[in-house]
C-alpha cells in the first residue's frame, strides 16, 4: 500500500511539473504569435533622430505603432528597418506580397501573399521573425487587387478580380466566410478595432454599408457622392467631405445614428486623405506640409517635425529629410497656437 501511495505521489508530481512546463511555454516562450488582443498598451515613445535612412524611391512606407519598425517596398522587395538598431533587411523574400498592414499595439504585420498560386493570409512578427499561417483564401489570379483590414479579433480581406469584389471575413478561430453583399469596386473601408463591425463603401453606386453579425445594412448618409470614410473608432464613423480630391470637412458621429445628429469639423485648408488621422482617443490630427506641423484640432496642440511628412499614428509622427528618418512622439507637443 505504501508503495502504491509513493507511486501515486510521484505520478501526480510528474503531471504537475509537465503542466507547469507547458503553461510556461504557452504563456512565456511561445507568447509571440498571430493572436491579436485589444488590450491597451501604454508605451512611452521618445522623439528620436534615427541613424537609418530610406531610399527616395521607396514605396508604401509603413510605420509600426511605436516606430520601432518601418517597412517599405523597393524593386518589389519588402524591406524592414529596426529603428533602434539601424538594421535593414529584406523579409518574406520567397513569396509575392500583395498587401501588408501593421497591427495596432503590436509589432506584428498582417500579410496577404501569392503563395504558389494561392491567395494566402499570414502574420509576420517583426520582433522575432516568426511567420504564422492564418488562412488560405482562394486561387490567385494575376492583377487582382487585395486590401486587408484588421480588428482585434477579425480580419477582412477584399479581393477585386476585375468585374467584382469579394470580401472575406476571417474570425479569431480562422473560420472564413464571404460577405453576401455584391460590391463592384470597393471604395473606402474601415473596421472597428474593438468591435467586429466592418464599414465599407461601393465606389460605383456610392453607397456605404455596415456589416456585423452576418448581416449587411445600407447606411442612410444622405448624399454620399462626395464622402469618403476616414476612420471607424470608439463607435464613431469619421467621413471626409470632398471638394475635388481634397477633404474640406470632417463629419463624424455614432455609426448607428442619423447623420443629421453628427458633428462637423471644417478644415482651415483642403487636405489629402493621407494628411488626416483619427487617434484612439477620437482626436483629429491634421498634417500641414508647408509648416511642417501636425495639428491636433481637437485639443489645439501641434507637433513640429523635420523634413517631409510620412505618416502619423497614435504614438509617433514619422518624417524624412533626404532619406534620413525622424520619429517624433505625439506627446511631444508645442504650445497651443
Amino acid at each position: 500500500m505504501k508503495r502504491f501511495i509513493k507511486l501515486f505521489i510521484c505520478a501526480m508530481l510528474s503531471i504537475i511539473i509537465q503542466c507547469g512546463v507547458l503553461l510556461y511555454l504557452d504563456k512565456v516562450l511561445l507568447k509571440e504569435s498571430s493572436e491579436f488582443t485589444s488590450e491597451k498598451v501604454d508605451i512611452t515613445v521618445k522623439s528620436v533622430d534615427t541613424d537609418v535612412s530610406i531610399p527616395t524611391n521607396a514605396e508604401k512606407i509603413q510605420v509600426s505603432f511605436n516606430g520601432r519598425y518601418i517597412t517599405y517596398f523597393i524593386d518589389n522587395k519588402l524591406m524592414i528597418i529596426n529603428t533602434k538598431t539601424a538594421e535593414v533587411k529584406q523579409i518574406l523574400a520567397n513569396t509575392e506580397i500583395l498587401d501588408t498592414e501593421w497591427v495596432p499595439n503590436n509589432n506584428i504585420m498582417l500579410v496577404v501573399e501569392n503563395l504558389s498560386g494561392k491567395l494566402n493570409v499570414k502574420t509576420y512578427n517583426a520582433s522575432n521573425g516568426v511567420e504564422q499561417p492564418v488562412k488560405e483564401i482562394s486561387n490567385y489570379q494575376k492583377s487582382m487587387q487585395v486590401n486587408a483590414f484588421i480588428s482585434s479579433s477579425t480580419e477582412y480581406i477584399s479581393v477585386n478580380r476585375g468585374k467584382s469584389t469579394d470580401i472575406y471575413r476571417i474570425d479569431i478561430n480562422n473560420d472564413m466566410k464571404v460577405l453576401d453583399e455584391d460590391v463592384s469596386v470597393l471604395g473606402s473601408a474601415k473596421v472597428f478595432w474593438d468591435e467586429d463591425v466592418f464599414i465599407y463603401g461601393d465606389a460605383l453606386n456610392k453607397n456605404f454599408y455596415r456589416y456585423t453579425n452576418g448581416k449587411n445594412t445600407k447606411l442612410n448618409l444622405g448624399n454620399t457622392s462626395n464622402l469618403v470614410l476616414l476612420a471607424a473608432t470608439n463607435s464613431k464613423m469619421y467621413m471626409g467631405e470632398l471638394s475635388g480630391e481634397k477633404i474640406v470637412k470632417i463629419i463624424y458621429g455614432d455609426d448607428q445614428t442619423n447623420i443629421s445628429t453628427w458633428k462637423t469639423e471644417i478644415l482651415e485648408k483642403p487636405k489629402d486623405i493621407k494628411d488626416i488621422y483619427i487617434d484612439d482617443k477620437s482626436e483629429i490630427l491634421v498634417n500641414d506640409n508647408l509648416q511642417g506641423k501636425v495639428k491636433n484640432i481637437t485639443t489645439g496642440d501641434t507637433i513640429t517635425y523635420e523634413g517631409k511628412f510620412i505618416s502619423v499614428n497614435d504614438k509617433v509622427v514619422c518624417s524624412s529629410d533626404n532619406g534620413k528618418i525622424y520619429l517624433k512622439s505625439t506627446k511631444d507637443v508645442d504650445k497651443k497656437q
